[in-house]
């Protein structure tokens, strides 16, 4: 057996064993998994929502509008936009039309990114609790109650909301729309291992006091809402996730954009794990040591060893340069090659099940989504990653860009 081969299977058994942890923690956890938070609120305590703008125009009405309709005591609910230096009069403009209407807006010189413009609202927040909200995020009604709900039945620093993509028209909107639920799921059994690595800029809460000790968001890494969640986990927050407090994001509308976001959540999450590499440490950090930190892993090397494989075989066959026919499929699979190909058929019928269990849990509408979306994202997803994947490591490893300082 080659050093491919001894590398594969290695890799292949230490990451399909993580991953029946994963679909274990799902099974047993049963009731735990799926239950609906019945915790009823006894007092309602102060809340600020820090939305950070950049250039939104407007979207951004329809955010705010979603906040100051939500169902809290409106005395209760403090709603703080961090303009961070935008150059786009029509944001400015609404901007100025909701400071008249009473919601506290600031404005950043110069830009200082979406960490830098949180940490303003932060600065500024008088709640108990923080709510983050992307600029292009919608909210239901209800959901600003249930991530509290959630938070105080539970005794977490922090909860990351299940965002879903809002109004998908075109393939890749509903391709996304399927892949965030996904997402959703998955975060769910990350929360029954207390293993939640990401605090989605989209919709989180957190106790203000327990993000003040951590120091707010790092400025220095492009995925702070990743970073955060680090820091919560190394300095004993308890921090998890929910199904039932839902927000809508307006994704990216193109091949070309949905990469570029992707690369740069893949390559800022890497940054992250080489900057808190001491979050390896099963006895002090528990099961986040396995699941928090190498969650994204868990779930690309074996497609990345899939694609790999794929490559070999082909390359390995002598008449497949040769041959023209029938004969070019006619390539002998090792029980190598069929152990990786049974494994991620798995995972996409596990994941098509996850997809479906969200959407029922969340009672809406599929909208624009039909049977051969489902398609498109099964036979797409591990191959649209797999490029990612690849043009991230060569980022951070050939090129080090997004590097940011250790502390």
């Amino acid at each position: 057996m080659d050093f491919y081969a001894v590398a594969a299977v290695l890799s292949f058994i230490i990451m399909s064993t993580l991953q029946i942890g994963l679909i274990l923690a799902y099974f047993f956890g049963g009731e735990a998994f799926g239950k609906t938070i019945k915790f009823r609120i006894k007092h309602y305590p102060r809340i600020s929502v820090v939305i950070p703008v950049y250039n939104e125009g407007e979207m951004i009405k329809e955010t705010i509008n979603s906040v100051m309709h939500a169902d809290y005591p409106k005395e209760k609910l403090e709603i703080i936009v961090v303009d961070d230096a935008s150059f786009d009069e029509k944001t400015k403009r609404i901007l100025d039309e909701y400071k008249r209407r009473g919601i506290k807006v600031f404005h950043h010189k110069k830009n200082q990114g979406a960490a830098g413009a949180k940490n303003t609202g932060i600065r500024h927040a008088k709640g108990e609790y923080v709510i983050t909200v992307d600029s292009d995020t919608v909210l239901r009604r209800d959901t600003v109650k249930k991530l509290l709900q959630e938070t105080e039945c539970g005794n977490f620093d922090a909860i990351s909301g299940a965002v879903k993509i809002y109004k998908p028209k075109n393939m890749v909107e509903r391709v996304q729309y399927l892949e965030y639920n996904l997402i959703v799921f998955l975060r769910r059994i990350l929360h029954l291992l207390d293993s939640v690595h990401v605090t989605p800029g989209a919709l989180s809460i957190y106790r203000k006091k327990s993000l003040d000790d951590v120091g707010g968001f790092e400025r220095l890494s492009i995925t702070e809402d990743q970073e955060v969640a680090f820091k919560m986990q190394k300095n004993g927050y308890k921090v998890g996730s929910t199904m039932d407090a839902v927000a809508y994001t307006k994704p990216p509308n193109t091949v070309y954009s949905l990469v570029k976001q992707r690369v740069r959540w893949v390559s800022g999450g890497l940054w992250n794990r080489i900057n808190h590499a001491e979050l390896i440490n099963p006895l002090k950090y528990g099961n986040f040591s396995f699941y928090g930190f190498f969650f994204d892993i868990i779930f690309m090397l074996p497609l990345l060893l899939f694609f790999l494989t794929m490559l070999k075989i082909a390359t390995d066959q002598s008449h497949w340069f040769d041959r023209v026919g029938v004969e070019v499929f006619a390539l002998s699979f090792d029980w190598i090659s069929v152990s990786f190909v049974m494994a991620t058929i798995f995972l996409y019928l596990f994941s098509l099940y996850q997809i479906v269990f969200i959407e029922e849990r969340t009672k809406k509408n599929t909208e624009n989504i039909k049977f051969y979306d489902y398609i498109v994202f099964l036979c797409t997803y591990g191959f649209l990653w797999f490029i990612v994947w690849i043009l991230s490591l060569y980022k951070v490893f050939i090129k080090r860009e997004y590097r940011w300082g250790t502390r």
